[in-house]
């Protein structure tokens, strides 16, 4: 626990740098190989958790925890770097309509997981 308060102490001033140095805007390169791989990665973790709940499996919790985290990240992203107006409304209602309560329902899964193993 004290390398974990450590690191996240740490961050801090961290955040501080970022938020100054970085730039608003970034042309950024291989942006379809990070997006195609952060929404696979959203995937298998959704099929993962059907295919572990399915199965009663203990692990199913762990990866639905995984699955929420990584929904709130795509829906961050989305939101984050929608480049016009029109396509940061879609990202909100995106996020808002489907992706959190998503990950709201992993959590869930994750939840009941944990209790039922216990």
């Amino acid at each position: 626990m004290p390398l974990l308060t450590v690191a996240a102490a740490a961050l801090v001033p961290w955040l501080v740098v970022l938020a100054v140095t970085l730039p608003s805007t970034v042309v950024a390169r291989r942006w379809d190989v990070a997006w195609v791989g952060l929404d696979c990665a959203l995937a298998l973790g959704l099929g993962v958790t059907a295919w572990l709940w399915r199965r009663s499996d203990r692990r199913a919790g762990l990866v639905a925890v995984a699955t929420a985290t990584l929904t709130c990240v795509d829906a961050w992203f989305d939101v984050c770097t929608s480049p016009t107006s029109s396509e940061m409304a879609a990202a909100l209602a995106m996020a808002v309509l489907v992706e959190l309560p998503l990950a709201v329902f992993c959590m869930a899964l994750a939840t009941n997981s944990s209790r039922t193993a216990q």
